[in-house]
């Protein structure tokens, strides 16, 4: 590109592609896991041998980016590994789709904005998303990968930033605290259609600002303790041919004047 804007120009070309890192402390870490023979620098071949994350990265404070993770190889080193645990300058980060969700991934990244996740969870090496975002305070979007089965106990916990979540249809499995206290939130859009039971106590308790749920699963799920306590705002739209299904179930029939029609919702989702 340079070459067809200044046709003279000469480039001398000395060396090999590298990774460009930006951020020093993310660059030191991933140095010395990755950098063999130790020039600095970081090519595709070096990024694509495979590495075991422990405690690395966990507790930085000083870590902002970590956007080029996703050029690396990686597997967190168990399901409990906390990669990123109380890493409280983070602000970007991008996980690729062969590496690992572990629980307490990214609890306590209270500068967390930017997510990027894989699309798909199948060829994760971990797969646990218990607390991965727990008191996440800066986080106000997140992209789910479309074939999850999890939303972890304290997977969202105490979000304040968050504004919506979208579930996607394969989850099977809403665990205890999932969203409690996310103060921001206004709409969740629940795909799932093959939950039993909100499994835990306050599921998607002490978010005061939601407004509105919808919910595609026709079988009504299970309400554990306190899933929607001080959620007294929230409209729950459900299938035309269910909402007196939901209006006379166990737990439900408590809110029976909030739940409505799908086809009275006028937004798209």
């Amino acid at each position: 590109k340079l070459r067809e804007a200044f046709n003279k120009l000469e480039l001398i070309m000395d060396g090999e592609p590298a990774i460009y890192m930006a951020d020093p402390a993310f660059k030191a870490i991933v140095d010395s896991l990755w950098d063999a023979d130790r020039d600095g620098y970081i090519t595709e071949a070096e990024a694509s041998v495979r590495r075991v994350i422990n405690t690395e990265f966990r507790g930085n404070t000083d870590l902002v980016d970590a956007s080029p993770l996703k050029h690396f190889h990686w597997v967190a080193y168990n399901g409990d590994a906390a990669t990123f645990y109380g890493c409280s300058s983070l602000k970007k980060i991008s996980i690729r789709e062969d590496s690992s969700f572990v629980s307490n991934m990214f609890a306590g990244c209270t500068a967390l904005e930017e997510v990027e996740l894989p699309s798909s969870i199948s060829r994760l090496s971990e797969y646990k998303t218990g607390s991965m975002f727990n008191g996440c305070s800066s986080l106000r979007n997140i992209t789910l990968p479309s074939d999850m089965t999890e939303i972890g106990g304290n997977m969202f916990l105490n979000c304040i930033s968050l504004e919506e979540l979208d579930i996607p249809a394969t989850v099977t499995t809403i665990g205890y605290g999932a969203t409690n206290g996310c103060t921001s939130l206004k709409r969740i859009i629940n795909r799932a259609i093959n939950v039993s039971v909100y499994t835990g106590n306050n599921a998607f308790a002490n978010c005061p600002n939601l407004t509105e749920m919808i919910i595609l699963q026709e079988t009504p799920p299970t309400l554990g303790y306190g899933s929607f306590y001080n959620t007294d705002n929230c409209i729950f739209y459900v299938k035309d041919t269910v909402v007196n299904t939901y209006k006379s179930a166990s737990g439900w029939s408590g809110m029976a004047s909030r739940i409505k029609p799908l086809s009275s919702y006028t937004k798209d989702y």
